[in-house]
């Protein structure tokens, strides 16, 4: 592995440009179904300033850097990337401050210095439409469609850094949800649909590597109904339902197709109001199961959890952290899917009226779920980012991180560390 300090310090007097980090995305499969479960709430005060329409632009332009390119687990290959991102973001209401919606156009583009078969272009439109149907029902409507990427070897479940190009898909989703409030009940009800679509891609020796069976639909139904008990406690019971259906004409699904079914109960307690309170959390426990068709998969059942806060200690210091626990899809041979541990702490903290400093740590656990006579597998996947900003002129800062993903596995061929670095240019909405 090589040293990170003195190769940041060469590419950042060769660049002193910009840059973004895409780490997490590279690593992961993409999420499946809606993260958010509840609509969001905003304060009134903050949506009566606001114009009845605004149009914004934005975005990053950088350089970024990686000691591990392909995330291969030997003979490491180092290289960097100029990232632009420019964004647009439309913004508006009606009138009578009953309807909002929320539209967002983003491209990004990264070119490689030296191994250009990196080199992607993604697009991602995405918008929410918020409508207060009567005084105590809320709807929201979302959709987005993307071109995203997976960089070579970022695959969670079978990584392969031999490949010629980066992975290209997909993937479209529409959803919308209800909420009624009373004094003390608070009921929210939801459905999603998310389709994704994977182009096939060639290794360096000229074979085709064939992602039609990662193609899928999953729909998602979810229901949560809560009683305030006092301004800062909630109780709550929570249900989600899922169906995923694959292809199934191409590789082992054929024979044992990936379709399933899976369900989530959840009892939690939500604490504070974001509005007043220093701290606000969501904690909730459970079981969840995925029941696959073919009788070859094992289904996957276990303890589920969900969990969330946000503390504002001062006007300086923010702290951020979350736990989730799902199942995931993959396809690899002889595995069904995967239980998903994650565990997540950010922490924002503004040193001067220009500079602030954030940082990121992440834990991943990924248990898979293999068929008897097959060889057990877990991942353990670590991340970290250190990330300063420097706040020019509204709305520009100049932003200034490193940081590094390891990745242990049962699987020799999946493990992967490296090192990361990037400068960049940007602007908030």
């Amino acid at each position: 592995m090589r040293y990170f300090p003195v190769m940041s310090a060469i590419w950042l007097a060769a660049f002193p440009v910009l840059a973004q980090a895409v780490a997490e995305k590279q690593i992961d499969l993409p999420e499946l179904g809606s993260e958010r479960i509840l609509p969001e709430e905003r304060p009134a005060a903050s949506r009566k300033a606001t114009p009845l329409v605004t149009l914004s632009a934005g975005g990053e332009i950088g350089t970024e850097y990686s000691s591990n390119v392909f995330r291969e687990n030997a003979d490491e290959d180092a290289d960097m990337a100029v990232i632009a991102a420019p964004s647009l973001r439309l913004r508006g209401r009606n009138a009578e401050d009953t309807r909002d919606y929320d539209v967002r156009l983003e491209l990004e583009s990264g070119q490689f210095m030296d191994f250009n078969e990196n080199d992607y272009l993604d697009g991602r439109l995405r918008g929410v439409m918020t409508s207060e149907l009567r005084p105590a029902v809320k709807l929201e409507v979302t959709g987005s469609l993307a071109k995203e990427h997976v960089g070579i070897g970022a695959f969670s479940d079978e990584p392969d850094s031999q490949l010629s190009e980066v992975t290209n898909y997909i993937q479209a989703q529409a959803g919308a949800a209800v909420a009624h409030r009373t004094s003390n009940w608070m009921t929210r009800v939801g459905a999603d649909v998310v389709h994704l679509d994977y182009d096939n891609v060639r290794r360096r020796d000229g074979v085709l590597r064939v992602n039609d069976d990662r193609d899928m639909t999953e729909m998602r139904a979810h229901m949560r109904v809560g009683y305030q008990l006092q301004h800062a406690l909630m109780p709550y019971v929570q249900v989600a339902a899922n169906r995923r259906r694959y292809v199934r004409q191409i590789d082992d699904t054929a024979i044992d197709g990936r379709d399933s079914d899976g369900l989530e109960m959840l009892t939690g307690l939500m604490i504070g109001n974001a509005e007043n309170d220093v701290l606000t959390a969501d904690v909730a426990v459970g079981w969840l199961r995925q029941d696959y068709d073919a009788a070859a998969r094992e289904d996957i059942s276990g303890m589920a959890a969900m969990a969330s806060f946000d503390w504002k200690p001062s006007t300086d210091w923010r702290v951020r952290g979350g736990l989730s626990r799902r199942v995931r899809e993959t396809t690899l041979s002889g595995a069904s899917g995967f239980m998903q541990t994650r565990v997540t702490l950010q922490t924002e903290n503004q040193l001067t009226e220009r500079i602030t400093l954030e940082s990121m740590g992440r834990y991943t656990l990924n248990d898979f779920e293999v068929s008897p006579g097959v060889a057990a597998r877990e991942d353990h996947v670590v991340d970290v980012e250190l990330v300063g900003k420097y706040h020019l002129s509204e709305p520009y800062y100049v932003a200034l991180g490193m940081g590094g993903q390891r990745r242990d596995s049962d699987n020799i061929q999946a493990e992967f560390s490296a090192l990361t670095g990037f400068v960049n240019l940007g602007a908030e909405f």
